[in-house]
């Protein structure tokens, strides 16, 4: 049903014996507040949870060089994968991340 009204949706399993549909996890307010305006018109029941969650994040940065140098840099480290852009479904996101004994943030529900 949300497919079919224009939102990407993904089934979670946040215990075990509970479902849920994941409309997409947001990293900008701007984001959340037009999927929030979306959903509001969407006529579709949801609840809207804003965590704060703390995810390591790595930086790599090497010393400047010749386009040629640093494009040829480029090439080895992305066939590393080290390069690669973390993506991961809701589910194995609730996984690693979910702490279910210190809930943050804030939650709104349209009836």
């Amino acid at each position: 049903a949300w497919e079919q009204k224009g939102f990407e949706a993904s089934l979670i399993r946040p215990d075990e014996t509970h479902y849920g549909i994941a409309l997409g996890r947001l990293y900008l307010a701007a984001y959340a507040r037009q999927l929030q305006e979306k959903l509001t018109t969407s006529d579709m029941r949801y609840r809207y949870e804003r965590r704060l969650v703390h995810i390591p994040t790595w930086r790599f940065t090497f010393p400047p060089a010749p386009e040629p140098e640093a494009e040829a840099l480029w090439q080895r480290i992305q066939a590393m994968g080290v390069a690669d852009p973390v993506l991961m479904p809701e589910s194995e996101f609730q996984s690693l991340y979910r702490n279910p004994s210190k809930p943050q943030g804030q939650s709104a529900t349209k009836r």
